[in-house]
């Protein structure tokens, strides 16, 4: 994890999250701001703790789409002459563009605290125009959570490796995209006929031969050589549940398998990676919902020792 600082008392700030930044000022005379910048994955998502105890700045953001969610304090964020008020328990994602804000502490606290997630340029699911989510969302509160979680797990160097860097990825841009896109029942017939029902079952496959990789609900769509959109519709009205869903059933059922034939080395958090799950405390809680206790237990029960019976002449 990189960690940039900013203080009043170094002299010219510049801080270089977006394309250009110009106009910084911090509005108190202690001035102070944190970036905390989790590790890439091959794709490009910047993952983003931005720790403040207030500035106003002017950006300007070229080709990529940025999504901030308040942790605590305010902001004030004007496009194009719309302002969005934003506080914690909202959203808002904005596409290439100029933008001018002002981020501020609330009368309970001394910083302004957010997660900003940054998509690389030409994300195909980069905004048309800009938007504001306002009050609580079970879709966002999950991303919150799941910032929240990569930035305790990934602060230990030891867990940064190559795998967790591309779980984390996946899961980031799955939980964006099902974020930013709404999802409705099946509306056409298409997602009742024989073809919708080739595309759940050539889905499912690909999941079964490939959930082991850092792969997302996009990537299997690109695959299978149909839009997101299809893949949702004709999955959820074959299956009776959604692609990813299935595919963290599957992870799960294999990190049974791998903690059933545990070897000395083997723990939960190792079973968990391998079988592509990254966020540990989510996948534990689906685990024990999908048999009945958590997999330490399964753990600990692989490695008991296997009596025989014998038989005895009488």
């Amino acid at each position: 994890m990189e960690t940039l600082r900013y203080d009043k008392g170094d002299g010219v700030v510049s801080p270089s999250l977006f394309t250009t930044t110009s106009g910084f000022e911090f509005l108190g005379p202690d001035g102070q701001l944190r970036h905390r910048i989790l590790a890439q994955g091959p794709k490009g998502f910047k993952v983003v703790s931005v720790v403040t105890t207030g500035h106003s700045a002017s950006f300007t953001e070229a080709d990529r789409t940025a999504i901030t969610l308040p942790k605590c304090g305010h902001a004030d964020v004007v496009v194009d002459r719309r302002r969005f008020s934003v506080s914690p328990g909202d959203m808002v994602a904005l596409g290439p563009s100029e933008r001018q804000s002002r981020l501020s502490a609330d009368s309970a606290g001394e910083f302004y605290e957010s997660y900003t997630v940054i998509a690389p340029a030409n994300w195909p699911f980069g905004l048309s125009e800009d938007a504001l989510y306002c009050g609580p969302d079970t879709k966002r509160l999950k991303l919150m959570e799941l910032l929240e979680f990569s930035f305790t797990y990934l602060s230990n160097p030891e867990r940064v490796t190559d795998r967790t860097i591309l779980l984390h990825e996946a899961l980031v841009e799955d939980a964006l995209v099902e974020t930013l896109t709404p999802h409705g029942p099946p509306k056409s017939k298409a997602s009742r006929g024989h073809r919708s029902e080739h595309l759940a079952m050539s889905a499912q496959r690909f999941i079964d031969e490939n959930y082991g990789e850092a792969i997302t609900v996009t990537e299997i769509a690109v695959a299978l050589g149909v839009s997101l959109k299809a893949l949702q519709r004709s999955f959820r009205a074959r299956r009776g549940t959604t692609v990813r869903s299935y595919l963290t059933r599957v992870r799960l059922d294999a990190m049974r398998r791998h903690l059933e034939k545990a070897s000395l080395e083997t723990t939960v958090t190792s079973a968990a990676l391998e079988s592509g799950l990254f966020h540990l405390g989510r996948s534990s809680a689906a685990y024990f919902d999908r048999f009945g206790e958590l997999p330490s237990e399964t753990l600990e029960r692989s490695r008991l020792p296997k009596h025989s019976s014998r038989k005895t002449g009488g």
